[in-house]
């Protein structure tokens, strides 16, 4: 018998309302950047002097990971005092969540090569799981698919493409059912985008931010 999942109706207001002010914000920063960083086009080629092709990657990867962690929030526990804890689920958790919900749908991509790229790159700027990661329009053909060296290759417009439909699908969830909503709160307030301060809050400064 699956358990039935409670919801406090008061945390669920506020997650609609961070929710509906800030989620358009999350898709265009974390998702958009992708786009901007390589200068991809609509139609799949570059612009001239085309950008940071691996930064790209990794921020591809850094999606993942981020959307991963909105789909399945934050363990939240009691320790032996009594007091209410939070603590996030690993990267590792988060990736496969993330792939194995949403980005399936668009090709057969394997969690554990998402994620070992994902540290791969983040940590060292080499490549592990996806041993070719290529941005060629010519090469799409070879997206998901293993070369007579056995290596595994990942074509980065194809994998934006395929990232910008997987998100659509969560946010789309994320409006029907309120789990997701407070999942996605949850992470949201541990875990909030960088964003420009506002300059009213610039007068608050107690020190100087030039010297």
């Amino acid at each position: 018998m699956r358990t039935k999942v409670i919801i406090d109706q008061d945390e669920l207001l506020i997650a609609k309302a961070l929710l509906k002010k800030e989620f358009k914000r999350v898709y265009n920063w974390v998702v958009g950047d992708i786009r901007k960083c390589c200068r991809l086009k609509k139609d799949g080629t570059y612009k001239r002097g085309a950008g940071s092709l691996i930064g790209a990657f990794i921020l591809w990867c850094c999606a993942v990971d981020y959307f991963g962690g909105l789909l399945i929030g934050i363990k939240k526990y009691r320790n032996w005092k009594g007091e209410l804890k939070k603590e996030d689920y690993s990267s590792k958790q988060h990736v496969k969540a993330f792939v194995e919900t949403y980005l399936k749908k668009y090709g057969e991509y394997d969690a554990e090569k998402v994620y070992r790229l994902r540290c791969s790159l983040v940590h060292n700027y080499t490549l592990s799981g996806y041993e070719v990661v290529e941005h060629d329009l010519s090469k799409r053909s070879n997206h998901l698919t293993k070369d007579s060296k056995n290596r595994y290759w990942l074509h980065l417009g194809s994998a934006i493409e395929d990232l910008e439909k997987a998100v659509e699908d969560y946010m789309n969830d994320v409006k029907k059912h309120d789990n997701f909503k407070i999942n996605a709160y949850e992470y949201y307030t541990v875990h909030p985008l960088l964003k420009p301060m506002d300059l009213k809050d610039f007068a608050s400064l107690s020190e100087p931010l030039v010297a």
